[in-house]
């Protein structure tokens, strides 16, 4: 079995810029900031997390700090020496 490691498409991108302002909107209305983030290790999710996240004016006790995590249904696969 074989995994790809997309990158974000430009539509992507937009949708997390998207996410992004309605983030800043959300929080100037006075919805308070996450507690938490968590993201899977592939490269399109941890880019969307950056751009959706990374620039927003957050408090100090509630920095921009992803939690790298990845859960799956799929059975690890042992290599065989070969």
């Amino acid at each position: 079995m074989t995994f790809f490691d997309a990158h974000l498409t430009e539509k992507g991108k937009q949708q997390a810029l998207t996410a992004n302002s309605t983030w800043k909107r959300a929080l100037a209305s006075g919805l308070p900031p996450p507690q938490s983030y968590y993201v899977s290790p592939l490269d399109r999710c941890l880019e969307t997390c950056k751009i959706t996240f990374g620039n927003l004016k957050l408090p100090a006790d509630r920095p921009f700090t992803p939690h790298v995590r990845e859960v799956s249904d799929v059975p690890e696969i042992k290599a065989t020496p070969g």
